[in-house]
């Protein structure tokens, strides 16, 4: 291997392994400083959250003005009405309280965010741009409830029926109407009617007193038994009655009530196991929430309720959907699927015609999400639609016997009621719940009302909730609760309502802690807990007394919580929404250390391996360097000997040339010599026979020669003749211009 494929092997290269080398190292300094800034803001953080305590926001606040119902549905402003009908607006969040009045009256209306409407005494619909940029104008219809959302607006008449209009809704009010199944009435076998007697004949009561009930509907109801019982069964006014036992049947046909729908004490009698009209459904088991699959007809209505319950305790729980064949079945009390082979019930559901229809549940009023519209009827019970009017009206909530007075669900994140036994009575609480009416409906935390007063309207918006209060018509608003830097306590509050069962128990949602003697320990608990982490503790003092007595549970983040007014329970929430030191910003910091950390990891590591490629390289070079230099000295060495040998060879010539040179130009320089000394004396000798001879007839041989010789004289000394005869010329001029010089 050459050393070129050596060094490539050792790659990088010395040059480059030093500059990455140089980087890497500048680098690791910014990481360090990036590193201990970080800490140096851990630590005041965590100093600020143990002395710069903040309190927490959040609960209930005055707002300035007074109305009698309010609308937080619009986008960017608050809309309300006051006790004279007169109509307020003001720009959100209006903590100010700056409402400006709007021309006009009205008895109740709604915010959008594109338009408000409203109604007046008379029922005449009206719109306006939600930013009262242009006036009312009014709508053809005559409704006493409106409200928006999801392309649709909805209203009830004056005689409770209701209606939906596609917006922008210029009054083309559609009837809400509901199909009415052609074969319900035939696919259950009647098997007669009976009097009871004085002593139910069924003695399982569904629902005593709610008088809701159709066959359909208590078939359902009366799942893993073998008889029903309808009595007064006509459309949502019958009682159901369940029943396994036959001879409690003996006096069947003795009842002179309607055969089909019973009558007073008489129960029309189905039986629950007719195989050819109820078809099973084997939905099998399942791994996950929910299953799909094929049904034998289109658009059955099936059961939830599970026929094969191996024992009393298998309480699973089952929501139903249809389309077309497809069967979609989810499971509702839990998050997983089921282990045991489940078998629905289905009938057969002709599609209604077009005169098979019947109008939907009557409604008091109605509110208005992107996905579903909300109503509430006579009694103040929750339905719910789809908000483009498909499907078909469903009872709302956990439990869906709540009810309610006023109904919001314009935040689309939760629906909020005012609770009432009757739906005009009085009443002093807001409750909530999930959009899918999932979670138990829960008292709103911190209410702003006390015996002498009551909630009149409620509304909602993603920053909170809004409610007026009818005694006095005072606004107030509801921020969820947002930690500061310490433990804030709700006193009252139980926030594991129904979701601690037993005491000592913890669960997915919650935590025990253990007995203690006061909250402060019992948040000390929930710090020191190295393997959980809660946002809120809940305590239950010794003054309440039973099983829960001085126990302490800690809200697992991320797990469900459902507040209720409770007395001597004390629910804290904890610092920055977490029960770990330093709280969420504290995490977020730490997470932020852990990354630069591993970045000042990873460039430590290249640094190493720049230092070994480095040391590697130059081990070669050395080496390498040290060879040639061994084999540069002994190549001097000879080129040393065989220089002298060529100077030899080299200066021999040198020096005869020299030497041949010398004597060349020396007897140049004598024969010259010698030449013109012998020329000067012949014409010296001339000269003197010129001179001295008598004779005219001098030859002109030697004038001729006379004058060569002249001329090879000036030739000659020409330059010397000219600068000497030019310096004595100007000699003599400046001696005749300054003779006295």
């Amino acid at each position: 291997m050459s050393f070129v494929d050596k060094l490539v092997e050792n790659k990088p290269s010395k040059y480059d392994t030093l500059i990455d080398n140089k980087i890497v190292t500048r680098k690791i300094k910014m990481k360090t400083r990036q590193y201990n800034a970080l800490q140096d803001q851990y630590a005041n953080l965590l100093k600020n959250e143990t002395i710069n305590r903040k309190p927490a926001a959040g609960g209930w606040k005055k707002i300035d003005g007074k109305l009698e119902q309010i609308s937080a549905s619009g986008k960017d402003w608050l809309w309300g009405i006051n006790a004279n009908s007169q109509i307020y607006t003001c720009e959100k969040p209006c903590d100010g309280g700056n409402w400006i009045q709007i021309p006009g009256e009205l008895k109740q209306i709604e915010g959008g965010d594109k338009e408000v409407w409203g109604v007046n005494k008379n029922n005449s619909i009206y719109k306006m741009n939600q930013d009262h940029s242009n006036g009312w104008r009014q709508i053809p219809g005559k409704l006493k409830f409106v409200s928006q959302g999801g392309g649709w607006v909805w209203g009830v008449s004056k005689d409770n029926k209701v209606y939906r209009c596609k917006s922008p809704c210029d009054g083309d009010w559609i009837l809400d109407l509901i199909p009415t199944p052609s074969t319900i009435t035939k696919v259950f076998n009647y098997l007669g009617n009976w009097k009871d007697e004085g002593n139910r004949r069924l003695p399982v009561t569904i629902d005593r007193g709610q008088y809701k009930y159709t066959k359909a509907s208590c078939n359902e109801a009366c799942q893993g038994y073998k008889y029903y019982g309808l009595q007064n069964g006509n459309g949502y006014k019958g009682q159901c009655f369940c029943g396994n036992n036959w001879s409690r049947a003996s006096s069947l046909g003795k009842c002179g009530g309607n055969k089909i729908t019973g009558g007073g004490w008489c129960n029309s009698i189905y039986d629950t196991k007719k195989e050819d009209e109820l078809i099973t459904i084997n939905i099998g088991r399942s791994k996950r929430r929910t299953k799909k699959v094929k049904l034998p007809y289109d658009n059955m209505i099936v059961s939830p309720f599970a026929l094969n319950k191996q024992n009393p305790g298998w309480g699973d729980k089952f929501e139903v959907k249809v389309s077309g064949r497809e069967l979609i079945v989810t499971r509702t009390d839990a998050n997983a699927g089921w282990g045991q082979p489940l078998k629905l019930q289905g009938i057969r559901n002709d599609i209604p015609s077009p005169n098979n229809v019947q109008e939907g549940p009557t409604m008091e009023m109605l509110s208005c999400s992107v996905v579903h519209v909300y109503g509430l009827d006579h009694k103040g019970h929750v339905w719910r639609k789809n908000i483009d009017g498909t499907g078909i009206w469903e009872r709302f909530g956990n439990p869906s016997t709540m009810q309610f007075r006023w109904l919001n669900a314009s935040s689309n994140n939760k629906v909020y009621a005012t609770h009432s036994k009757v739906f005009n009575s009085v009443e002093t609480s807001i409750y909530e719940t999930d959009m899918n009416g999932k979670e138990k409906w829960s008292k709103l935390a911190k209410q702003f009302t006390n015996s002498k007063s009551d909630i009149f309207s409620v509304s909602s918006d993603k920053e909170g909730v809004y409610s007026t209060r009818r005694v006095d018509n005072l606004i107030f608003k509801y921020s969820p609760f947002k930690n500061g830097g310490y433990w804030s306590d709700i006193q009252n509050e139980n926030y594991m309502t129904g979701l601690v069962n037993e005491d000592g128990t913890s669960n997915d949602n919650f935590t025990y802690l253990g007995k203690t003697d006061n909250l402060k320990e019992c948040k000390i608990k929930a710090v020191e807990d190295d393997k959980n982490e809660f946002s809120s503790v809940t305590y239950v003092s010794d003054k309440a007394g039973g099983p829960f007595s001085k126990s302490c549970y800690g809200n697992v983040i991320g797990g469900k919580n459902n507040s209720t007014y409770q007395q001597h329970v004390t629910t804290s929430l904890a610092p920055n929404g977490t029960s770990r030191l330093g709280g969420e910003e504290g995490k977020k910091l730490m997470k932020e250390m852990k990354k630069v950390h591993d970045e000042i990891e990873e460039l430590s590591q290249k640094a190493r391996e720049n230092t070994v490629e480095m040391k590697d390289t130059n081990s070669l070079l050395f080496a390498k360097k040290t060879t040639v230099n061994s084999e540069t000295e002994e190549l001097l060495a000879k080129l040393r000997m065989d220089r002298i040998e060529i100077n030899k060879i080299l200066e021999e010539p040198d020096e005869i040339a020299k030497e041949e040179n010398s004597n060349t130009r020396q007897t140049n320089n004598y024969v010259i010599y010698v030449l013109w000394f012998l020329l000067v004396i012949i014409s010296l000798f001339m000269v003197y026979y010129m001179l001295i001879s008598r004779d005219e007839n001098i030859s002109p041989i030697i004038y001729i020669f006379l004058a060569v010789w002249i001329i090879i004289l000036g030739k000659q000394y020409y330059n010397q003749i000219v600068y000497y005869g030019g310096s004595s010329v100007s000699y003599l001029n400046k001696l005749l211009a300054n003779p006295t010089g």
